[in-house]
């Protein structure tokens, strides 16, 4: 099977990427970021799924606060380039991934092309049971599986450019503060 992967850019797609593809039914995931290299990238995302060259697709979430504050202080921030080459659904960052989230919602129930969605935080607290889930919802054996319990280490699998770096952690802890008494 052949999975896309897509998310606003910091929401955890790559990590749920090397996730799915050691499932041993999915031959390959095809990663997209929104927004990725100062465009929505959706420009061959949904030609893609109208001429069903996915078997499924996962459509991440993340936290609003943290996916502000990710653009807020990333120096590579590719909304900002959106914005800057006027090349935007909405110039609100979240507002503009609702707006790409549902065109490839769309994209796919109109082209009968089976996903799943699903979010970061929901992830790192409860990896196995999301996991199952969209195994479920992408019509993929979900006792098939068997690293629901370990980290597989060889991450290039479903990003052939990450060389390991890819981890699971509270990643919103570096963008939200304990006020300190």
């Amino acid at each position: 099977m052949k999975i896309l992967i897509i998310g606003c850019e910091h929401s955890g797609t790559r990590w749920l990427s090397h996730n799915i593809v050691i499932h041993p039914d999915v031959e390959e995931i095809i990663h997209c970021s929104v927004p990725t290299d100062g465009s929505i990238g959706l420009d061959w995302v949904i030609p893609n799924i109208e001429d069903n060259k996915y078997d499924g697709a996962v459509i991440v979430t993340r936290d609003s606060s943290c996916l502000r504050r990710s653009q807020e202080s990333s120096p590579h921030s590719s909304f900002k380039k959106l914005v800057e080459n006027n090349q935007f659904y909405s110039k609100d960052l979240i507002e503009n991934w609702v707006i790409a989230g549902s065109i490839v919602m769309k994209s796919c129930k109109d082209n009968n092309v089976p996903y799943a969605m699903t979010c970061y935080e929901s992830l790192v607290q409860f990896l196995e049971q999301n996991l199952r889930k969209i195994f479920r919802q992408l019509n993929i054996n979900e006792d098939n599986y068997k690293h629901y319990q370990e980290e597989h280490t060889n991450r290039s699998l479903a990003i052939p450019w990450d060389q390991g770096t890819t981890r699971p952690i509270d990643g919103n802890k570096k963008y939200i503060k304990d006020k300190q008494p």
